[in-house]
């Protein structure tokens, strides 16, 4: 079984290029990026590649158009913030599926 969630980090022609390969074979991607305006330029580098994609016979027109919607943006100007994403548990009444492991440490403490 593949895993269905792919994460990429950075905003260059190469991110770009790698997040469009994954989302054109169904992967939902999370892509982190420093800023807002990598972000757009990642968006705009992903959208100017989809029409020669679909000419090409690589997606249909219809994946094209929801293509972006399969991607998850994490903007942090500073650092990586690694997430777990595990099967769904209830914990105190909430369907929890994902939880930062910035302080691990302090996870580690609590056991």
């Amino acid at each position: 079984m593949k895993p269905m969630k792919i994460g990429i980090a950075g905003a260059g022609t190469m991110s770009s290029s790698m997040a469009l390969i994954f989302m054109e074979q169904g992967f939902d991607t999370v892509l982190h990026v420093r800023s807002e305006a990598s972000m757009q330029r990642v968006r705009n580098n992903i959208s100017a590649s989809l029409p020669t994609d679909v000419k090409a016979g690589k997606i249909t027109q219809q994946q094209a158009d929801t293509i972006l919607d399969h991607v998850e943006w994490s903007c942090a100007a500073a650092s990586i913030s690694p997430v777990a994403v595990f099967d769904m548990v209830k914990l105190e009444g909430t369907e929890v599926r994902r939880a930062s492991l910035c302080n691990i440490s302090e996870m580690k403490r609590l056991g």
